[in-house]
C-alpha cells in the first residue's frame, strides 16, 4: 500500500468517526427532571419539552467540538495525499 493510499484510508475512516460524533451530537437530550419529577426548575433554565435547553446545548458542544477536530484531520489527511505525486 503506498503512503497516499493509507492517507486517503486514513481520511476515510476519520470521517467516518467524525460522522458518527456528530450524529451522537445530535442525540443528546439532557432531561430537566431527571429522577426528580417534583423538582421546581431553577430559574435560569430555558425548558423545552422537558429538555434543559442550555445543559443539552453544552454537551452538544462538546461532541461537535470533537467531531470538527476529526473532520478537520481527515481533511489535512486528504489535502497532503492530493499533493503526493502519483
Amino acid at each position: 500500500m503506498t503512503f497516499k493510499a493509507l492517507l486517503n484510508s486514513i481520511a476515510a475512516a476519520a470521517a467516518f468517526v467524525s460522522a458518527v460524533l456528530w450524529f451522537g451530537a445530535a442525540k443528546i437530550r439532557i432531561s430537566v427532571w431527571g429522577d426528580l419529577p417534583h423538582r421546581d426548575a431553577p430559574d435560569d433554565q430555558i425548558i423545552v419539552d422537558d429538555v434543559d435547553f442550555v445543559a443539552t446545548v453544552a454537551e452538544q458542544a462538546k461532541w461537535n467540538r470533537w467531531a470538527a477536530l476529526v473532520a478537520g484531520f481527515a481533511a489535512l489527511c486528504q489535502a497532503v495525499a492530493l499533493i503526493l505525486p502519483t
